[in-house]
């Protein structure tokens, strides 16, 4: 089990590089961008790499995140009630998530089985 968490940790380790450079490549091509924008010639592709680059940084960073137990949210207010009333909010949350991605991925695949 020692063996898998080394490998686990130097393949996210190496992934999050991977996304780190894709993000300073995205900033530097949109700045260029901007640049090239103000004397009219702006650079083809853009949009593409900005699609192709998200993604490469998205899903490269969700092993990192996942390893560190680390997670977006927003808690300034919620932070403020109660632990009970933080508990209720967080279950309420999930099932509004859970009810979410069950429609979207039932949509998914109504969309997939007519694509195919």
């Amino acid at each position: 089990m020692l063996v898998l968490e080394k490998i686990n940790r130097i393949l996210n380790l190496v992934f999050i590089w991977i996304a780190g450079i894709c993000m300073a490549a995205m900033i530097s091509v949109t700045c260029a961008n901007i640049i090239a924008r103000i004397i009219w010639i702006p650079i083809k592709g853009t949009f593409e790499l900005m699609g192709f680059f998200g993604a490469i940084v998205t899903s490269f960073a969700l092993g990192y995140t996942q390893m560190k137990k680390g997670h977006t949210s927003v808690d300034i207010l919620v932070n403020r009630f109660s632990k009970r009333t933080q508990k209720i909010l967080n279950g309420a949350n999930f099932v509004i998530c859970t009810a979410f991605f069950a429609i979207a991925g039932w949509q998914i695949s109504k969309y997939a089985t007519t694509l195919w």
